[in-house]
């Protein structure tokens, strides 16, 4: 066969080419895109493992050769890692536990608009009796007359203010949307002198609300003090929360199981006969309690359940606790209360201080949280109003 020729002009056009490409070898340079649907364009912003980043890329002179990426950078799934609010003013040992099981559902609940701003919370107060004759002293838990107005005084000066135990509930269970320093003041016992004399002109004047921790014992066999009682509950300031039924041996993990079921259960029947309502929480008699007990006031359906610990405010998803009602698994079930005295007025300048911290530290961290809420639960966060 004889060899194949190229035409003049085809063979100058070959030339021309093989030496073009000789040239751009040579310097290192690829050739010019010869589509200008190939020339790269400036990439949107994206998020690369939870933090926010913006890669660009400028499109360069088109007297300038340049190549396609050989990669594409894509948005990552895994949300940034949040903190915690902590606070050098709890006591050591104690520390701030969590209860919700979503995060999206707390952050969502969190910055709610309609509901509490962070920084919002509890302070509750355990009073026995009130008495202008004073306190006696060590083992006496009588809080004297001057010191609640003391108490009430600064409570007041500081911006405090009462909410129902249903508010309470409403409030830790979903962030409902309560005064920013809230407390609930709760008397334990039948003490219903000390309500009569000393609570109820407190609670008149400042338009405030209150709880009796109420034990059942034999007051069926006291003559007047179920009528009493109720006249109290007439009023709209006083509620009735349970407080046993026997009370008085506490619930320790040498009871038995009917002495138990019997302390959590029993007052709920009597309890709602004469208030026309069941409680709402279960004021452990004594401050003691077993985690298997938690349990069982969980299932009788109490909403919160109050220790005689002294561990600080409480804020959604954020009650502080020591090691041992960690162990609970249940925060709401094993909830710490303040003392009435001595030191409450310390005890609510203490907890304005956390209320401000807590609140300067969501703010700080907003753009963590909604960036996590973007990445994990797929939809914005609103924006804080403050």
């Amino acid at each position: 066969m004889g060899t194949r020729r190229i035409a003049p002009g085809r063979a100058l056009r070959h030339a021309l080419r093989a030496a073009m490409l000789a040239g751009a070898l040579a310097t290192g340079c690829s050739l010019p895109v010869a589509s200008e649907a190939l020339r790269p364009t400036p990439r949107a912003t994206a998020v690369v493992t939870g933090i926010l980043a913006t890669a660009s890329a400028t499109a360069l002179p088109r007297t300038t050769p340049t190549s396609l990426p050989t990669a594409i950078p894509t948005a990552s799934a895994t949300p940034p890692v949040l903190t915690t609010f902590t606070t050098s003013r709890l006591l050591r040992g104690v520390q701030p536990a969590s209860y919700l099981a979503s995060m999206c559902d707390y952050l969502r609940a969190r910055w709610d608009p309609a509901r509490s701003v962070p920084g919002t919370l509890i302070v509750p107060v355990a009073f026995h009796g009130v008495s202008t004759a004073g306190n006696r002293g060590p083992g006496d838990t009588t809080t004297p007359a001057e010191d609640l107005q003391a108490s009430v005084y600064w409570a007041n000066k500081l911006g405090f203010t009462t909410v129902t135990m249903t508010q309470a509930a409403d409030f830790l269970e979903s962030n409902a949307s309560i005064p920013r320093l809230s407390m609930v003041w709760i008397v334990d016992d039948r003490n219903v002198g000390t309500v009569e004399d000393q609570m109820m002109p407190v609670m008149n004047a400042n338009d405030w609300t209150m709880s009796m921790a109420w034990p059942i014992g034999d007051t069926d066999q006291r003559q007047g003090l179920w009528q009493r009682a109720e006249a109290l509950a007439a009023t709209g300031r006083v509620e009735f929360q349970a407080h046993g039924y026997e009370h008085n041996l506490t619930i320790r993990p040498t009871s038995s199981d009917q002495y138990v079921h019997n302390e959590i259960f029993g007052p709920l029947p009597i309890l709602e006969k004469h208030f026309g309502r069941k409680p709402v929480a279960f004021v452990w008699p004594g401050g003691n309690f077993t985690t298997q007990a938690a349990h069982h006031v969980r299932e009788a359906g109490y909403r919160l359940g109050f220790t005689f610990s002294a561990h600080g405010p409480l804020m959604f998803n954020w009650i502080p606790l020591s090691e041992k009602e960690r162990e609970v698994g249940d925060p709401l079930m094993v909830l710490p209360r303040e003392w009435g005295y001595p030191g409450l007025v310390v005890q609510l300048r203490k907890s304005a201080e956390i209320s401000q911290a807590a609140h300067e530290f969501a703010l700080a961290n907003y753009d963590t949280e909604a960036a996590y809420y973007r990445s994990a639960c797929g939809g914005e966060l609103p924006q804080p109003s403050s």
